[in-house]
């Protein structure tokens, strides 16, 4: 058996993570597995040594003659992706599987948020444009769906996307097991390099600022400074790149609670998240955020940091108070009192987070997502 992997962009985001640790785990139980990304597949080299074989679109078809893949699967139904697989399902007869990670509907409908001139002309470009725009087309994506042989979604709501004919399997993402050994003491000596002072209470937050999260990311800025309001000496380590600019303006605050890092290898995270005495996901409940699994969230747990985040997607599988502090509107009040409380206690900073770190390790293994993989594979293949 061996796999295509067509994802719709490289390696620096979310889906190029998940990717390439899918592919990486299904090389060790001997399934070779191909990764294919519009551009730049040299970005594979943030995540170290690669194992796995990586090319272009533009490699795509010479590569499917010589390897034979068994089964091609998209991730995501955005239309660069759509067209790639669509090509080389129809070009070399092999079947698709469609993986579902976000609410697409809700995505495009942000992404027609504007202006009425500005939203023609996006509407115009993604028609004449379709596959070098990584967002779904409103009609082909839903056809892509129904017309694949099967589909894998991050997380059991996104089903509501998948006809009834379609078969389809969840595939929870992971992280590295490394990080459920990761010390629970915060690393001092990385604060002092970024200049947080020693007293100061650190939260860590990897993660891009797109339109759809802009809010969420927003406010966890906004219950920084509420902490701050209220004496309480809180640092936000931030990783990654704004794609849409912040709607409030908080460089007054930068150097002294907001430490911007931009981007990072991804390999390089988990060293800031080891500085962090808390870490919070932020997203309020709304039509993206109920259909959508932060892939930070395996890692948030396996460190044993105290996780604080909303009630949404996967947070129904934990328990409030028992390995998770679980906030029924997450606004930038609620997680300030959350900091607060946690701040006020060490002694339960400790006691959530072995219990995060113990849910992790049992739910939560690139090995055991691989395995489930390997079955709907089978399946769809018969």
């Amino acid at each position: 058996m061996h796999i295509f992997f067509v994802n719709y962009a490289d390696f620096r985001g979310p889906s190029g993570i998940h990717i390439f640790h899918l592919a990486h785990a299904l090389n060790t139980l001997g399934v070779p597995s191909t990764i294919l990304v519009p551009k730049r597949p040299e970005s594979a080299a943030v995540f170290g040594q690669v194992n796995v074989m990586i090319a272009s679109y533009a490699e795509a078809e010479s590569l499917a003659r010589q390897q034979k893949p068994c089964i091609i699967h998209a991730w995501t139904p955005r239309e660069s992706t759509r067209w790639m697989t669509a090509r080389l399902s129809h070009l070399h007869g092999i079947p698709y599987v469609v993986h579902l990670e976000d609410n697409e509907d809700a995505i495009l409908s942000s992404y027609f948020d504007v202006s009425i001139p500005l939203r023609t002309w996006r509407r115009l470009r993604l028609s004449l444009n379709p596959k070098e725009r990584p967002l779904p087309h409103p009609k082909r994506y839903k056809e892509f769906i129904s017309n694949a042989s099967g589909a894998t979604v991050l997380i059991e709501e996104l089903k509501d996307f998948v006809p009834t004919h379609v078969p389809t399997t969840v595939i929870w993402p992971a992280c590295e097991d490394y990080i459920s050994n990761m010390p629970l003491e915060p690393n001092l000596s990385l604060r002092e390099q970024l200049g947080i002072p020693r007293h100061h209470l650190v939260l860590t937050y990897p993660g891009n600022v797109h339109q759809n999260n802009l809010q969420d990311v927003e406010d966890l800025y906004q219950a920084v400074r509420l902490c701050r309001k209220r004496n309480l000496c809180v640092s936000l380590i931030r990783i990654g790149r704004n794609y849409v600019p912040l709607n409030r303006d908080f460089s007054d605050d930068e150097g002294t609670c907001f430490v911007e890092l931009g981007e990072i290898p991804p390999k390089d995270i988990p060293r800031f998240v080891q500085a962090a005495d808390i870490l919070v996901q932020p997203g309020r409940n709304t039509p993206f955020n109920h259909y959508r699994f932060p892939s930070k969230l395996p890692m948030f747990l396996a460190s044993g940091r105290p996780v604080i985040l909303g009630y949404t997607s996967v947070a129904k599988q934990l328990s409030h108070g028992r390995n998770a502090i679980i906030l029924a509107e997450n606004t930038p009040e609620e997680i300030a009192e959350a900091i607060e409380m946690l701040a006020e206690s060490p002694e339960e900073r400790i006691r959530l987070g072995n219990a995060g770190r113990k849910f992790a390790r049992e739910q939560f293994s690139w090995k055991r997502s691989v395995q489930n993989l390997l079955v709907f594979y089978e399946r769809i293949l018969a």
